[in-house]
Protein backbone atom coordinates (compact mmCIF):
# COMPACT_ATOMS: atom_id res chain seq x y z
CA UNK A 1 0.00 0.00 0.00
CA UNK A 2 2.82 2.39 0.94
CA UNK A 3 4.45 1.94 -2.48
CA UNK A 4 1.14 2.42 -4.28
CA UNK A 5 0.80 5.88 -2.72
CA UNK A 6 4.37 6.66 -3.74
CA UNK A 7 3.68 5.53 -7.32
CA UNK A 8 0.67 7.89 -7.39
CA UNK A 9 2.94 10.71 -6.16
CA UNK A 10 0.83 11.13 -3.03
CA UNK A 11 2.81 12.56 -0.12
CA UNK A 12 1.76 9.94 2.42
CA UNK A 13 3.82 9.93 5.61
CA UNK A 14 1.93 7.25 7.58
CA UNK A 15 -0.27 4.31 6.64
CA UNK A 16 -1.43 1.48 8.83
CA UNK A 17 -4.09 -0.33 10.78
CA UNK A 18 -5.61 -0.17 14.22
CA UNK A 19 -7.47 -3.34 15.17
CA UNK A 20 -9.88 -4.50 17.84
CA UNK A 21 -8.06 -7.62 18.96
CA UNK A 22 -10.15 -10.84 19.06
CA UNK A 23 -9.38 -11.45 22.73
CA UNK A 24 -10.64 -7.95 23.51
CA UNK A 25 -13.89 -8.64 21.66
CA UNK A 26 -14.45 -11.82 23.72
CA UNK A 27 -13.86 -10.20 27.10
CA UNK A 28 -15.57 -7.19 28.55
CA UNK A 29 -12.57 -6.30 30.69
CA UNK A 30 -8.92 -7.21 30.90
CA UNK A 31 -6.15 -6.42 33.37
CA UNK A 32 -5.15 -2.79 33.72
CA UNK A 33 -2.80 -1.47 31.03
CA UNK A 34 -1.19 1.88 30.25
CA UNK A 35 -2.78 3.66 27.28
CA UNK A 36 -1.24 6.16 24.83
CA UNK A 37 -1.89 9.03 27.24
CA UNK A 38 0.06 7.23 29.99
CA UNK A 39 -2.96 6.47 32.14
CA UNK A 40 -3.81 3.10 33.59
CA UNK A 41 -7.24 1.68 32.78
CA UNK A 42 -9.25 -1.33 31.76
CA UNK A 43 -9.03 -2.54 28.15
CA UNK A 44 -12.47 -3.05 26.60
CA UNK A 45 -13.92 -3.92 23.22
CA UNK A 46 -13.97 -0.17 22.51
CA UNK A 47 -10.16 0.01 22.28
CA UNK A 48 -8.08 -0.54 19.16
CA UNK A 49 -4.44 -1.59 19.19
CA UNK A 50 -1.81 -0.55 16.67
CA UNK A 51 -1.40 -3.12 13.91
CA UNK A 52 0.96 -3.21 10.91
CA UNK A 53 2.06 0.27 9.80
CA UNK A 54 4.72 2.29 7.98
CA UNK A 55 5.82 5.69 9.21
CA UNK A 56 6.82 7.23 12.52
CA UNK A 57 5.99 5.52 15.81
CA UNK A 58 2.30 5.95 16.59
CA UNK A 59 -0.10 5.62 19.52
CA UNK A 60 -0.27 2.05 20.78
CA UNK A 61 -3.99 2.17 21.61
CA UNK A 62 -6.89 4.40 20.60
CA UNK A 63 -10.33 4.44 22.20
CA UNK A 64 -13.46 4.50 20.05
CA UNK A 65 -14.59 8.13 19.70
CA UNK A 66 -11.11 9.59 20.24
CA UNK A 67 -9.32 11.36 17.38
CA UNK A 68 -9.93 10.67 13.70
CA UNK A 69 -9.40 6.89 14.02
CA UNK A 70 -11.66 6.61 17.05
CA UNK A 71 -14.35 8.68 15.35
CA UNK A 72 -14.34 6.42 12.28
CA UNK A 73 -14.53 3.37 14.56
CA UNK A 74 -17.34 4.78 16.69
CA UNK A 75 -19.46 5.85 13.69
CA UNK A 76 -18.56 3.00 11.33
CA UNK A 77 -18.06 5.54 8.54
CA UNK A 78 -15.09 6.83 6.57
CA UNK A 79 -13.70 10.12 7.90
CA UNK A 80 -11.79 12.43 5.55
CA UNK A 81 -10.03 15.37 7.21
CA UNK A 82 -8.71 18.06 4.86
CA UNK A 83 -6.89 19.95 7.66
CA UNK A 84 -6.04 17.95 10.80
CA UNK A 85 -5.45 21.15 12.79
CA UNK A 86 -9.18 21.90 12.47
CA UNK A 87 -10.36 18.44 13.61
CA UNK A 88 -11.44 18.57 17.28
CA UNK A 89 -9.40 16.10 19.33
CA UNK A 90 -6.98 15.18 16.54
CA UNK A 91 -4.18 12.94 17.87
CA UNK A 92 -0.92 14.22 16.38
CA UNK A 93 1.48 11.28 16.11
CA UNK A 94 3.50 13.08 13.42
CA UNK A 95 3.48 16.88 13.50
CA UNK A 96 4.11 16.99 9.75
CA UNK A 97 0.72 15.43 8.96
CA UNK A 98 -1.67 17.91 7.32
CA UNK A 99 -4.59 15.70 6.20
CA UNK A 100 -5.91 12.24 7.01
CA UNK A 101 -8.39 9.62 5.86
CA UNK A 102 -9.60 6.76 8.06
CA UNK A 103 -11.71 3.89 6.72
CA UNK A 104 -13.45 1.51 9.14
CA UNK A 105 -13.04 -2.23 8.65
CA UNK A 106 -16.40 -3.94 9.18
CA UNK A 107 -17.18 -7.65 9.40
CA UNK A 108 -19.79 -9.23 7.12
CA UNK A 109 -21.94 -10.41 10.01
CA UNK A 110 -23.71 -7.30 11.23
CA UNK A 111 -21.24 -4.55 10.34
CA UNK A 112 -19.28 -4.69 13.60
CA UNK A 113 -16.13 -2.55 13.48
CA UNK A 114 -13.04 -4.75 13.66
CA UNK A 115 -10.50 -1.99 13.05
CA UNK A 116 -9.58 0.93 10.82
CA UNK A 117 -7.19 1.76 8.00
CA UNK A 118 -5.50 5.10 8.69
CA UNK A 119 -3.57 7.09 6.06
CA UNK A 120 -1.87 10.45 6.76
CA UNK A 121 -0.66 12.95 4.16
CA UNK A 122 1.93 15.74 4.24
CA UNK A 123 -0.28 18.18 2.30
CA UNK A 124 -3.62 19.73 3.20
CA UNK A 125 -6.62 18.24 1.43
CA UNK A 126 -4.48 15.29 0.33
CA UNK A 127 -7.49 13.00 -0.04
Amino acid sequence: MWYAFEALDMRVNWAGFYVVEPRRRRRQQQPARMDDAGTIGEISNKTMALGPFMGKVACQTIEFGRGVCGTAAATGTTVVVADVDKFPGHIACDGATKSEVVVPILDDAGGVVRGVLDVDCLVMDGF
